[in-house]
């Protein structure tokens, strides 16, 4: 049997952690102790996202993958530059995109109609590549 998941890599502070394949649905469900699927995709419709809530499901990933990050680091951090509005739509597009099994992100994110081919709607083709923003390399 094929495994379900990737390998996911995540960012923060110029460094790349990863979560093996493996340990992806227990970061998932971590996700899902601060914000479903649903709620995401709801947001990324909408544009807009309770921003602590976002700020503690993405810094518990991180601290998952192994990174020392608090959930107030996160959400200072979604003001660094002034584009909040963007870093905000680039972490729900990355926590949504960690969430989705990699034979499913041939549907765009609204998941209403198959992406174009080698594309996965907003989300590069390419799993490796998260919008976090952030880059480097750990683990």
């Amino acid at each position: 049997m094929s495994p379900r998941f990737e390998p996911v890599p995540i960012g923060w502070e110029g460094v790349t952690y990863t979560i093996p394949a493996e340990s992806v649905l227990k970061a998932i469900a971590l996700i899902e102790d601060h914000v479903t699927f649903d709620e995401l995709q709801l947001s990324a419709s909408k544009n807009t996202m309770p921003l602590a809530k976002l700020s503690q499901a993405f810094a518990a990933v991180l601290r998952f993958a192994g990174a020392k990050v608090s959930p107030e680091d996160v959400y200072a951090g979604m003001f660094a530059g002034g584009e909040v509005r963007e870093r905000m739509t680039l972490s729900i597009i990355a926590l949504m995109s960690m969430m989705i099994p990699p034979a499913h992100l041939q549907k765009d994110l609204t998941g209403n109609r198959p992406a174009p081919a080698g594309k996965s709607g907003m989300l590069s083709s390419k799993r490796g590549k998260r919008p976090s923003g952030r880059s480097g390399s750990r683990r």
